[in-house]
């Protein structure tokens, strides 16, 4: 699961956010980007599926298992395709097909393990298919609106550039996506590297916290290139940043009401000690509201920000020894402060005393009226 996630960055390499830029320039250009999307994907799955094979191998998998393996590592190395078409439909400002396709995502992998379980037929082969099919949900519901899109959009002349001057920038983008995908699971990481495998199983019940309120953090900044595109990024950073951490208050509450509600409902007695485990949850969900614009910041901050990506493997790290020394659980709910307390350190840097004073006119503009 985590070797998918750094598949389809390799196969992505930050061309997203370059699509988002020149296409937020131009509109005409999201018909050269798409193209440029679909060329390179067919490279990357080839060697996605490469790289599931070998997984098989190394895991010593069965065939159902290696199967359904190389197919949602293919999926997975489709994000250069992927990953462009989203940009083009932010930039358009159909951020709610965007928001709908990371959430249906996510549906579709609970819905289906709970599904199997209740049936008896839970196997690590079908885990493996639902993550599968989740890919196959999120792409269709960027891609089929995406040609809806350029259907309606006269083509520009494709303003390629160099390649030496793309892979710069490429890679800029591209490092930050690395830093973005690895902070966001560096809470179950920690749990893999430290706990028993229950304790892993109960956590990621209720990781469904984190991973579905980050997908609406992203949903929000992205929303917010739509509506107000020529905002400066300093602003938006930081106005972004007020919003993201007043949404996490609600998601929180609702999250942790819909786990001790739904959790023994759905899974059983058996999945109670989940329910220990909502504070390190909760903690990451509103560290991760801190964190989010803050990487958006980082993927495109004029100044580079070096110290950012370090500082943080070096906090990560003393979060780790603390759970070495304590617990797992311990060591996670620190995370979610550290990431707090380190996105309203860079927030601060970008806006100074003005972090903490609330501008309803601001949140106006950014997100019209």
């Amino acid at each position: 699961m985590l070797s998918s996630i750094f598949v389809g960055l390799v196969g992505a390499f930050g061309l997203g956010l370059l699509a988002r830029q020149a296409v937020a320039a131009d509109l005409g250009q999201a018909h050269g980007w798409s193209r440029r999307g679909r060329q390179l994907m067919w490279y990357s799955v080839v060697a996605a599926v490469a790289v599931g094979v070998g997984l098989g191998q190394v895991l010593n998998l069965d065939l159902p298992e290696r199967l359904a393996t190389a197919a949602f590592l293919a999926l997975a190395g489709m994000s250069a395709s992927k990953s462009i078409d989203a940009n083009i439909l932010i930039v358009a400002g159909l951020t709610k097909h965007f928001g709908i396709a990371n959430l249906a995502a996510s549906g579709t992998v609970c819905l289906g393990i709970v599904f199997a379980y209740f049936a008896g037929a839970l196997q690590l082969w079908l885990v493996l298919a639902f993550n599968a099919g989740s890919l196959l949900v999120q792409m269709a519901l960027i891609v089929l609106p995406r040609r809806k899109l350029l259907k309606g959009i006269d083509e520009g002349v494709f303003k390629a550039e160099k390649l030496r001057s793309l892979l710069h920038r490429a890679w800029r983008a591209w490092r930050s996506q690395v830093v973005e995908a690895s902070l966001l699971r560096v809470d179950s990481m920690m749990f893999i590297t430290q706990a028993t495998v229950q304790t892993v199983g109960y956590y990621s019940v209720v990781a469904l916290i984190p991973q579905t309120a980050y997908q609406t953090f992203q949903t929000i900044i992205q929303y917010s290139y739509a509506t107000a595109p020529k905002t400066r990024i300093r602003e938006r950073t930081w106005l972004t940043w007020q919003i993201c951490l007043l949404a996490s208050v609600p998601i929180v509450a609702a999250g942790a009401l819909g786990a001790v509600l739904l959790v023994p409902l759905l899974f059983g007695p058996a999945f109670r000690p989940s329910l220990e485990l909502l504070l390190p949850a909760c903690s990451v969900t509103v560290g991760l509201a801190a964190l989010a614009p803050v990487l958006q910041h980082f993927a495109v901050s004029p100044t580079g920000d070096s110290w950012f990506p370090w500082t943080m493997i070096v906090l990560i790290a003393g979060c780790w020894w603390i759970g070495k020394q304590t617990n797992p659980s311990l060591a996670v709910t620190v995370l979610g402060g550290v990431f707090f307390l380190v996105g309203g350190l860079y927030v601060y840097w970008l806006a100074g005393p003005r972090i903490l004073r609330i501008s309803i006119g601001s949140w106006a503009v950014l997100y019209g009226r």
